[in-house]
């Protein structure tokens, strides 16, 4: 929540952070930047991150990487390159659903979902947000359910269904 602090805290740690930390370090600078609304420098920065991790040894290579995808992505979406970023987790959520890797899988949908909604698309925002929340709680991703439920209802909203929305908000405030 103090995203000035942060970049000034992770910036007088500079260079000196290498391997699983330095890693660690770049997303939550990235995350920093997209909060400031420094789009471009955390998209960079958030891809770099995801080559630096996939350097790491053994499982250090994929523990957490999804973090540097979605990182981008928001950066993209963020700034409006909306195709760009669905481009992105389109496949990344394919890749994470046939791997069973359903924490990523969640986070990528989430994230698609947010997109469609952006763009307008009201059915496919509820049919994804409503895909997040049947799986969230399974797959350990418990912090998405409010959000996903908050997104089912933006998406009927979108189409101006009211009943459903006002559902789903209540399913929300559970």
């Amino acid at each position: 929540g103090r995203p000035v602090e942060a970049l000034r805290i992770a910036d007088s740690i500079g260079t000196t952070a290498s391997g699983p930390a330095g890693v660690e370090l770049a997303a939550a600078r990235s995350i920093s930047l997209l909060t400031l609304g420094r789009c471009d420098e955390a998209a960079v920065l958030a891809r770099q991150a995801a080559a630096d991790q996939a350097d790491l040894p053994g499982w250090l290579a994929r523990r957490g990487i999804a973090q540097h995808l979605l990182n981008e992505a928001h950066a993209l979406a963020y700034s409006g390159r909306y195709m760009t970023a669905r481009e992105l987790l389109e496949p990344a959520a394919a890749r994470a659903r046939s791997a069973n890797a359903m924490g990523a899988w969640v986070w990528f949908e989430m994230a698609l979902a947010e997109i469609a909604r952006d763009t307008g698309r009201g059915r496919e925002t509820i049919r994804r947000f409503q895909g997040v929340a049947e799986v969230a709680s399974i797959a350990g991703q418990d912090a998405a359910l409010v959000w996903a439920h908050v997104g089912v209802a933006q998406g009927h909203l979108l189409v101006g269904e009211c009943a459903p929305a006002a559902t789903a908000l209540q399913r929300a405030d559970g």
